[in-house]
């Protein structure tokens, strides 16, 4: 597996690019942006609920309706 030092989650559109100063940028919409660090820190639990919740953004309603019912 390769070394990650960055994670850019996003739902459903990600652009990256490089900087001015040659670092990469992650541009997003709806997203949730995490250091790989920080994953250390985080239970799987709650990670997950993180997803959940920025999926829930960008969902269908319908779709994302019907999830949370069955998930309830």
């Amino acid at each position: 597996m390769a070394d990650l030092d960055e994670l850019a989650l996003a739902l459903p559109q990600t652009t990256k690019q490089v900087s001015d100063a040659g670092r990469p940028e992650y541009l997003v919409h709806a997203a949730v942006l995490m250091r790989i660090p920080d994953l250390a820190r985080i239970d799987r639990d709650e990670l997950e609920e993180m997803v959940v919740e920025a999926w829930l953004t960008r969902a269908q309603k319908r779709v994302a309706k019907a999830w949370l019912a069955e998930h309830a």
